[in-house]
Formats: structure tokens, C-alpha cells, sequence
């Protein structure tokens, strides 16, 4: 996430808030991989989505 993005919902939301947006982001992410990466994913998937999974931990990170 953009660190000034993050500096503003961390005083917006509570942790669990964050876990539950951050958890349906990358479900919403996973529904492209899933597709195949079609055409129409949208480029900030492509940028980012490996990032995510990095932060949450994850070691295999499968990209197009």
C-alpha cells in the first residue's frame, strides 16, 4: 500500500477493519489470477498484487 494511503486509514480504521479490506483485496486479486490473468485485469493488479502477497507472507507468488 501507498505509505501515506496507509498513514491515513491506519487513523481511520481499526486493525481488524484493515485485515478484513486487506483480505478482500487480495480475494479480488486472486479472481483474475484464477481467470488467467484476462486482458481487462486491471493494471494496478499487475503492479501490485505480488507486493501484497509478499506483505502478507506468502513465498510463492505466481505471476503472468
Amino acid at each position: 500500500m501507498h505509505l501515506q494511503l496507509q498513514k491515513v486509514l491506519s487513523k481511520e480504521f481499526s486493525g481488524k477493519e484493515l485485515k478484513d479490506h486487506e483480505e478482500r483485496l487480495l480475494a479480488w486479486c486472486r479472481g483474475y489470477k484464477e481467470k488467467g490473468w484476462p486482458a481487462e485485469t486491471p493494471a494496478y493488479i499487475l503492479a501490485f498484487y505480488a507486493r501484497h502477497l509478499k506483505e502478507e507472507g506468502k513465498k510463492k507468488i505466481f505471476m503472468p
